[in-house]
């Protein structure tokens, strides 16, 4: 392996010369010399050792994304974004998935917090235990940016988030003016903010329309397919009249979908389903979800991009960004004039 020494002996000059010149530290070295080191650097194939870089610069020049779930397409458009604008910016992207477990979640941070990474991007499960966490990394200037989920109690750390309650708000009331009355409803992670923020949306277009909050309708789900399965076989086995669905996440509609079928139901004809996220899956079910598209792409894009700034020591442009969310009309509900009750 070629090192540093090599490179100064055949360029003539001192071994600092060289390493100033590699880590852009060689202001008042002739552009003549910078110019015979790196054609040296390149004859000789010099590959810079990034661990000892990196306790001079004191900086890795990597970030990590901290995910609950990146089998969810939503997070793997997130990983993307992400990835792109780090290449983009002479990063490298650990990605990191939590399976939406805290105490992974809770070790990932506790150690890469220790240099290996220069900030991180978090999807928090946002339980208050682990709040003391982010306080610490806080008051120790250490750079993190939250992504679509976050701590009540910390509204101050940047981040970057769909804007949920209008979200989840505008999906109801699509529901409710195709006739629905009895809207059944599947949150996610209670514990997570949006999933809190989605069924706040969806209780407040209720209210606003004067409609009741039927406690027996709202079941608590995982963003998972066999969430979304789950529950709605339950609605459907207690009987309990509902002509709509609303899922937090399109995983789990397409997990009610699934269960409405063993029941021989016809969807629209005889429920209406929506979901949440925009996640495609031609050819699996038809019709295609109805749903709410999140800009998960350009989402990690702006994040990245703040992270960045942070960890140059920069104040971003925009420390806190709520993304609009735009309505997908893909077929799968109906006017109640045309639906059959089941129940």
């Amino acid at each position: 392996m070629v090192t540093i020494k090599e490179i100064a002996e055949k360029c003539g000059v001192s071994i600092t010369t060289v390493s100033r010149v590699l880590n852009n530290k060689g202001d008042s070295i002739s552009d003549q010399t910078k110019e015979r080191i790196f054609r040296v650097v390149e004859e000789l194939n010099y590959v810079p050792n990034a661990v000892a870089r990196s306790m001079v610069t004191k900086r890795t020049n990597n970030i990590a994304l901290i995910v609950p779930d990146i089998s969810n397409p939503f997070f793997a458009d997130i990983a993307k974004g992400a990835e792109k604008t780090c290449v983009t910016n002479g990063f490298h992207l650990f990605l990191c998935n939590t399976d939406m477990d805290k105490e992974v979640e809770n070790e990932y941070i506790r150690v890469l917090r220790k240099r290996l990474v220069d900030g991180m991007i978090i999807t928090t499960q946002n339980n208050e235990e682990y709040d003391v966490i982010f306080e610490e990394m806080l008051d120790s200037n250490y750079p993190f940016v939250f992504i679509e989920r976050y701590s009540d109690k910390l509204k101050n750390v940047p981040g970057v988030f769909a804007s949920n309650i209008e979200g989840a708000y505008s999906i109801t009331k699509h529901l409710i003016e195709l006739g629905h009355k009895d809207i059944a409803f599947l949150t996610g992670p209670l514990v997570t903010s949006n999933a809190h923020y989605r069924l706040e949306g969806y209780r407040k277009a209720l209210t606003d329309y004067k409609l009741p909050i039927n406690p027996e309708l709202i079941r608590n789900g995982n963003y998972k397919v066999d969430g979304g399965y789950k529950e709605t076989k339950a609605l459907l086995r207690k009987k309990i009249p509902f002509t709509a669905l609303f899922a937090s996440n399109d995983l789990m509609a397409f997990g009610a979908y699934q269960a409405a079928k063993e029941f021989g139901l016809q969807i629209p004809e005889q429920l209406s389903i929506v979901g949440f996220d925009n996640i495609n899956m031609p050819g699996v079910i038809e019709p295609q979800i109805t749903t709410m598209d999140i800009p998960a792409y350009d989402m990690a894009v702006k994040a990245t991009t703040i992270l960045l700034d942070l960890i140059e020591g920069q104040t971003p442009k925009e420390s806190k960004v709520y993304y609009p969310l735009q309505f997908i009309n893909k077929g799968s509900t109906a006017p109640i004039t045309e639906v059959k009750r089941f129940a």
